[in-house]
């Protein structure tokens, strides 16, 4: 009998803790008379962790094991602060197998060498814990600090922009660097402390400082449920919208969750995976200036009628640029029907004179609509509608996003696990996939129990 997945993982981590503790014997039992204490701290950087505070929806995390890393390093000889430090920060998506090997190694690496360089550092400035409110060990541990800091920023760099190569890295790095920089200033003068009680009084102070650590984190996950609490409610509005239309209800919600996976394969940075996905839930906000006479017609649109609802990205860009935490992506959803060709609308913006996530939000809006039902219109296969993508790639849409969206979603193998949770969707989006692709593994359940999720 196979066990839950979460058994796997609770296993997983007792077989990776035993075997970091009998190695930390073998290394440091012959060398360090209280090697316990190496095991410690690294039991302790790998329960705060494991508790970390994702920053953004699609990646990315802050933890307070900063603190106890430093502390780490001022406390131990380099190796011993080094061996704490890369084997405690080894995450649950780590075990899971959810991360790259070359990634969860180079992150390892990276953790290894600014525990290193910061350990180095207090011992070059001849930083001493049992005198620790002297000026000399307080300028040697703020340089410790600094030096864990710049080790962490340069490491970080080389691998936005080397190792994982993503285009646009800048701003990704420029958005975590302020993280780390707060999380850094507001954790150093704890850490300092814990290094210099734990030499004082051992394990009390940790059970000590662990209240402000606590404090600390929770001011980072009070801050993220702000944003994820943010992103909610422009999901419950673009509902609410598309409430007026029985024939779009959850189209927003669609067009969002494809539009991050296209975004993903475009490797773009997490912050603008975010904003995507805002435009994308109110791409269509501007249609609350049309008259519903218009949007609930059961026949195709007149002349004037269409006239009419080419006004709804120029009303949607409105609506959102004169909101601050919004104004960003109102080019987005302004220039969402534009064409590469310059003869789409509101104002015939060509090839890359169109934000790169209008473009995208332009294919995967045209992909939903052509694989949906409307009294006008039967839905079409995806094989159909990624034929249509393809056709008209160059002239109506950017080639690029045509081509991530098609490996974004296997050709549709992918849809139903993207679209989860849309169960109607479902049951329709099964009806028009390929006979080969239906019957893939991935697939096979949703077939089975097309109404469930």
């Amino acid at each position: 009998m196979a066990l839950p997945e979460q058994d796997k993982l609770v296993q997983r981590y007792i077989v990776y803790v035993a075997a970091v503790t009998v190695l930390t014997v073998v290394v440091f039992a012959p060398r360090l008379p209280n090697w316990w204490q190496v095991w410690l701290f690294f039991l302790l950087i790998l329960v705060t962790e494991s508790v970390s505070v994702p920053l953004f929806r699609h990646g990315s995390s802050v933890s307070v094991s900063f603190a106890l890393m430093y502390a780490a390093a001022l406390l131990f000889e380099p190796l011993a602060a080094v061996w704490a430090a890369a084997f405690g920060t080894v995450r649950v998506m780590d075990l899971q197998g959810k991360v790259r090997l070359p990634l969860v190694v180079y992150n390892r690496l990276q953790m290894a060498l600014a525990t290193l360089a910061a350990s180095l550092t207090f011992r070059l400035a001849e930083g001493d814990l049992t005198r620790f409110a002297e000026t000399r060990t307080i300028m040697a541990g703020l340089a410790a600090g600094v030096a864990f800091f710049a080790a962490n920023v340069v490491l970080v760099l080389i691998g936005f922009s080397v190792v994982q190569r993503l285009p646009n890295w800048q701003s990704t790095f420029i958005q975590g660097l302020r993280w780390v920089a707060a999380n850094w200033v507001t954790v150093l003068p704890i850490a300092y402390l814990i290094a210099a009680t734990y030499r004082q009084m051992g394990v009390l102070s940790i059970v000590f400082y662990s209240i402000p650590l606590l404090a600390a984190r929770q001011s980072f996950q009070l801050y993220v449920d702000a944003r994820n609490q943010y992103l909610d409610t422009i999901r419950s509005l673009a509902a609410a919208l598309e409430a007026r239309d029985p024939y779009t209800f959850g189209h927003a919600e669609r067009v969002a969750r494809m539009a991050v996976e296209v975004g993903r394969q475009l490797r773009l940075p997490r912050a603008d995976l975010e904003a995507l996905e805002v435009a994308a839930l109110l791409h269509d906000v501007g249609k609350i200036g049309i008259a519903d006479v218009i949007l609930r017609k059961t026949e195709g649109y007149t002349s004037r009628d269409f006239r009419e609802m080419m006004k709804h990205p120029i009303i949607g860009a409105r609506i959102l640029a004169n909101v601050k935490s919004l104004d960003r992506v109102a080019p987005w959803v302004r220039h969402h029907h534009e064409r590469m060709d310059g003869l789409g609308y509101p104002d015939g913006l060509r090839g890359e004179q169109i934000p790169l996530g209008a473009r995208i939000i332009s294919v995967v809006d045209a992909f939903d609509a052509m694989i949906s039902a409307r009294p006008y219109k039967p839905a079409r296969t995806v094989h159909d509608a990624l034929q249509e993508l393809e056709r008209c790639a160059g002239s109506q849409f950017d080639p690029e996003v045509v081509a991530a969206f098609r490996r974004a979603i296997d050709d549709g193998a992918r849809l139903v696990d993207i679209l989860a949770g849309a169960s109607e969707f479902t049951a329709e989006l099964l009806r028009g996939l390929d006979d080969e692709i239906r019957d893939r593994e991935q697939i096979r359940p949703y077939a089975n129990n097309p109404g469930g999720s």
